[in-house]
């Protein structure tokens, strides 16, 4: 999986700008972003707790539930697809449904918020590119 961001989402993004002015685009992306770190941070919380206690695992599906509607509607196709990933494993489940270990959730979890930062880091280049300038 190679795209960053859905070029068609953004376009429809982009649609709901006046035109000229980029200001309403860029206020959803910088809120996503700002949200996307706050959400990143609880789960970190939320998988510490998991180490002791497994019903926080719910947490973490549904923060994960959370994020990837949130990445959808802005087109961001890695982030969508990693807190996909977070939402299953967070039911001790693979996406096809499969059982997984608590072991292994929690490890794949760990290794998905360890990677999270860059793919967000990706999405901001990305947009910087597309806007001329930083988001």
């Amino acid at each position: 999986m190679t795209t960053v961001i859905d070029d068609a989402v953004f376009q429809q993004i982009l649609e709901l700008d006046n035109e000229g002015d980029e200001d309403f685009s860029r206020s959803l992306l910088q809120d996503f972003f700002s949200q996307a770190q706050t959400t990143l941070e609880q789960l970190k919380q939320s998988l510490n707790k998991a180490l002791s206690n497994k019903d926080e695992l719910g947490e973490i599906s549904r923060m994960g539930h959370f994020l990837k509607g949130s990445a959808a509607s802005l087109g961001f196709v890695k982030i969508r697809y990693d807190s996909e990933q977070l939402q299953y494993l967070g039911k001790l489940q693979r996406p096809d449904g499969a059982s997984i270990s608590y072991e292994t959730a929690i490890d794949e979890i760990r290794r998905i918020l360890e990677h999270v930062p860059s793919l967000l880091g990706e999405c901001q280049q990305c947009l910087a590119e597309k806007y001329k300038r930083q988001i």
